[in-house]
């Protein structure tokens, strides 16, 4: 029995790494290559599988994209939901808005910064290609989710100005720490991360307090 149990779980750890090689080894390649010029043959070849392999545990490139997408946010591909993270439940744990707003913007410039080899791929070429529109509007919704969160959390717990909407606090929230401005800040305002971590800061301070 305990042996049984043993190549079990030796068995779901190699097949847990070859998952994480091929999603790695995608990413890099539409990172390099562009999405739709890379194929699964290459993908498989970079990753240590087969073509049939890549097609059995993923089903396709959209697939691969939005698993490479996810790795590359959290930074592992550990099965831990994002709110049960440390650094998300550091902010949990924030006992003045100074400490919630500069956790929350720590947060978003971590999360970005492992992010920035992906989005010019994303926000740069999504008008043309289908599978990474959707990937955009995808993440989006879900850093709606997490704003509002946040949002609820900030308002419950008194750390913003008086008489503010959690919803309308989460748009803001979702607006300022948007891809796109990210990109634009530290693309073509001259901003490096620590910069863009000062700004959301900032600005989140200004919108909210």
């Amino acid at each position: 029995m305990s042996t049984r149990r043993y190549d079990n779980r030796g068995r779901t750890d190699a097949a847990r790494v070859s998952r994480r090689r091929v999603l790695e080894a995608a990413r890099d390649l539409f990172v390099a290559n562009g999405y739709a010029r890379t194929t699964i043959a290459e993908i498989a070849r970079a990753g240590q599988v087969s073509p049939q392999t890549v097609y059995a545990v993923f089903g396709g490139k959209a697939a691969l994209l939005k698993g490479a997408y996810d790795i590359t946010l959290a930074g592992d591909d550990e099965d831990v939901p994002m709110r049960d993270r440390p650094e998300f439940q550091r902010l949990a744990r924030a006992t003045s808005t100074d400490e919630l707003l500069n956790g929350y913007a720590a947060l978003a410039r971590s999360i970005l910064a492992r992010l920035r080899p992906m989005l010019p791929l994303i926000y740069g070429t999504r008008a043309v290609e289908p599978d990474l529109d959707e990937l955009a509007l995808t993440a989006a919704q879900e850093r709606r989710f997490g704003a509002h969160a946040f949002a609820t959390h900030a308002v419950s717990g008194g750390y913003l100005r008086p008489g503010l909407d959690a919803e309308v606090v989460a748009d803001l929230v979702w607006v300022l720490n948007a891809p796109e401005t990210y990109l634009l800040l530290t693309r073509s305002g001259g901003l490096d991360d620590d910069g863009y971590q000062r700004w959301l800061e900032g600005a989140l301070r200004v919108a909210l307090t």
